[in-house]
């Protein structure tokens, strides 16, 4: 089995560059910790601005420690061993993020071709 590394950051910055309708109204939320695992944790740090991930620890659980709405940006600085498949989900409650059928992207978006979650 290759190794891949992943890094992700979450752009506070992002705001300047995106043009949704209602950002000057609600802005951009970013997480409040973070815990990297191979599975969900609610054991996590101060999140500081970005995180990696590998083959040890190929998932992160972002809390924000309160409930949000919008969509997610990513912003990907560098994939090695590539290509990697990004899955997101969604959860008011914490053991739903176990789940097949968490809250994920919604099958009636545009952008996604089928309902893989």
């Amino acid at each position: 089995m290759r190794s891949i590394g992943l890094a992700l950051l979450l752009a506070p910055a992002l705001a300047e560059l995106c043009l949704a309708d209602n950002l000057d109204k609600y802005g951009i939320f970013t997480p409040k910790k973070i815990a990297l695992s191979s599975v969900p944790s609610m054991d996590g740090q101060t999140y500081s601005g970005g995180f990696t991930l590998s083959t040890d620890e190929p998932l992160a659980t972002l809390d924000y420690n309160y409930e949000v709405a919008g969509l997610p940006y990513f912003v990907v600085s560098s994939v090695s061993n590539g290509p990697v498949e990004v899955e997101v989900k969604y959860a008011e409650q914490f053991p739903a993020l176990s789940l097949n059928y968490s809250d994920g992207p919604s099958q009636f978006t545009t952008s996604i071709a089928n309902s893989r979650r």
